[in-house]
């Protein structure tokens, strides 16, 4: 469709737009993983009880995560259109949507926690600690949301580097607040597993105002106005609604089938949930590998669309997709070779070691399938096509790896293990799928 970009351009287009979004995943990743290994240090049972958590309060990310997906998908085509009015509209307009959404849900989450935490799974012993963490780490969800929303419509842009910084700057602040307030360092009290909360929510407000300032330095491309908050557009309603619609039901559903999978681990026990818990943190450092090169397909198959150019979005999918080959390969061996000494930062039981070593060989082939997978489906996202991920997540989350993973562990009775495979075999399904689906191309020709 006109002059193509050669392989030495088009790589390095794409990893300038990449490496911030990859630090910043994987600096998530890796919070979360020393988080797990803070916690931890208090006792399992900890690590359990912030574990059963997990999947309620994702349960109340879910419309965030939709709303930002469709901002990016949108900010990206009028970035590509030259159109940065509409684009600084359309960032402020979902800025207030997300404030509207987070005013009902915190009054939501406060008088279903308990009901809903036992639902997860929570045993006797983990309730209170969960109920703690839930009620404190779920307020700084909604400024994790805030910021989620800001920053989906700067990487729309490109600038990928002011999201990796506030990233940074709030995971950092968690966790050396962390490192006071669960053991009590100093002049801090010691609180476990509500230290824990704590910190997480000063950090992610710390986020949310890095975020927020970003807009009003000289180089930024997308300006708020006091006029553009809560005055809604109709066009801007629409694509929000049309993108925003299909992205929130596949967030639904793979709430709704990851709640019913970590019920099938939590019914096995407090063990095998600390087991688990470690174990699907130590694969979040996988899938943040594939969501960074996944944020950046999103930005630069939305703006080459808004542009006219369908053909350099496929050209830049699979620019992003082969470099997550040599990616995958890099995790295989750190899974497959380095399974005790992942599982002994985290604790001293051998059967949770032992336990943990076998999922994480398991953890080693899901990754393969895992990262190509992330961003073919962060490509379908930025051409705004989201329906068709919320169908796949229907038929391998919602259907498949629940059903499996119960059939296996409760039923074969293998163990945790069980759930592993089901997710293996969900991840694989996932793939091919979507990689059909990417190549047959029908998704350049959506209009926004």
């Amino acid at each position: 469709m006109g002059e193509l970009p050669s392989n030495r351009e088009a790589y390095s287009a794409f990893v300038k737009l990449a490496w911030p979004a990859m630090i910043e995943s994987m600096f998530v990743a890796m919070a979360g993983f020393i988080d797990t290994k803070m916690v931890s240090r208090a006792s399992e049972t900890a690590v359990a009880a912030v574990g059963i958590t997990t999947q309620p309060r994702m349960l109340f990310y879910m419309l965030f995560f939709a709303v930002s997906a469709a901002t990016v998908a949108i900010v990206s085509r009028r970035f590509g259109e030259k159109r940065q009015e509409a684009a600084s509209r359309c960032a402020a307009q979902t800025f207030s949507i997300s404030v509207l959404i987070a005013v009902a849900e915190l009054i939501i989450a406060y008088f279903v926690a308990e009901p809903l935490l036992w639902f997860a799974g929570a045993q006797t012993d983990t309730m209170p600690e969960a109920l703690t963490y839930f009620k404190i780490s779920v307020v700084g969800m909604v400024f994790y949301s805030f910021s989620g929303v800001l920053n989906a419509a700067q990487r729309g842009t490109g600038r990928t580097q002011i999201t990796m910084l506030s990233s940074l700057i709030g995971n950092i602040i968690n966790i050396i607040l962390n490192y006071f307030l669960i053991n009590g360092i100093w002049l801090f009290p010691q609180l476990g597993v509500k230290g824990a909360a704590v910190a997480t929510l000063i950090g992610n407000i710390c986020s949310f105002l890095i975020s927020l300032a970003s807009y009003f330095g000289k180089n930024s491309y997308l300006r708020l106005k006091i006029s553009y908050f809560f005055s809604f557009e109709k066009e801007t309603l629409r694509t929000l609604l049309h993108v925003g619609s299909g992205a929130g039901v596949e967030q639904l559903f793979l709430r709704v089938g990851m709640f019913m999978f970590a019920k099938v681990v939590a019914d096995l026990g407090t063990e095998a949930m600390t087991t688990h818990q470690i174990c699907m943190n130590i694969i979040n450092l996988s899938f943040a590998c594939g969501d960074g090169l996944g944020a950046a397909a999103t930005a630069m198959v939305g703006q080459n669309l808004g542009r006219g150019r369908p053909d350099i979005s496929l050209l830049y999918g699979k620019v992003a997709q082969r470099i997550a080959w040599g990616f995958s390969a890099v995790l295989f061996l750190i899974f497959s070779l380095c399974g005790r000494p992942l599982m002994d930062l985290f604790s001293d039981n051998p059967a949770i070691i032992s336990d943990g070593i076998s999922i994480l060989l398991v953890v080693a082939f899901v990754s393969l399938a895992q990262v190509s997978q992330v961003i073919f489906t962060g490509s379908l996202r930025g051409a705004g096509d989201t329906r068709f991920n919320a169908i796949i997540s229907f038929i391998s989350i919602v259907v498949i790896r629940p059903i499996m993973a119960y059939v296996l562990c409760h039923v074969v009775k293998i163990g945790v293990i069980g759930a592993w495979f089901a997710l293996m075999f969900d991840q694989y399904l996932r793939f091919i799928l979507v990689t059909v689906h990417f190549y047959n191309g029908k998704w350049m020709k959506i209009k926004l």
